[in-house]
């Protein structure tokens, strides 16, 4: 080859497909070694077991009332450690601490009067749970960075994340559709039906 350099790893004249498949493979499959090997014990098959139908947890029972009580927060903010955090994932928002919480669901049960949220699957597994949910109501009132509400419905789904402390929450992460929320309240646009480029 008159000298010249060559990537044996790319050029195709030098090394087979067989050979690069091989290669690639084999730092694949390492690769996947050293990400699994850090994931800490497996959890048996019955250990991983969710509950079955009607057996949901009772903190998350309690955590799915506290969130339709619409009271001043204490019942949701009751079931936190005094350390426990909430987390709105979509909007990157934590309030730390019961009083926080509490004072956060009071923000909502004013913005969202009727406001409820049914869980509709949820397990345990140690220290930690999760749970799908669907929270719903009308918005009437108003929320920091929004327009205040007019009647408009909405209803959204959701999952939230669980580090348990015994009987009590030290942490919940909330995942949820937030722009389909925004949509439903009118703040932004429905997007408009997707047209083919011809």
């Amino acid at each position: 080859m008159n000298g010249q350099h060559i990537d044996v790893i790319t050029h195709p004249l030098v090394v087979s497909t067989t050979a690069r498949r091989r290669l690639l493979g084999g730092l694949l499959g390492g690769a996947m070694t050293v990400a699994l090997a850090g994931r800490g014990p497996a959890v048996t098959a019955n250990q991983a077991t969710p509950p079955a139908a009607g057996e949901v947890p009772a903190v998350l029972q309690e955590w799915a009332a506290g969130w339709s009580e619409h009271d001043d927060g204490t019942r949701l903010a009751a079931l936190y450690t005094k350390d426990g955090t909430h987390e709105e994932v979509p909007s990157g928002t934590v309030f730390s601490g019961p009083e926080a919480i509490a004072n956060y669901a009071a923000s909502h049960f004013a913005a969202f009067p009727d406001v409820a949220l049914e869980l509709s699957s949820a397990f345990v597994a140690g220290d930690w749970a999760a749970a799908e949910w669907t929270y719903g109501g009308t918005y009437t009132g108003s929320l920091p960075g929004l327009p205040p509400g007019a009647g408009q419905p909405f209803s959204i789904r959701g999952t939230a994340v669980f580090e348990l402390d015994g009987d009590r929450i030290r942490r919940s992460a909330s995942y949820f559709d937030f722009y389909g929320l925004l949509i439903q309240l009118g703040v932004l646009p429905a997007p408009g039906a997707a047209t083919p480029v011809p």
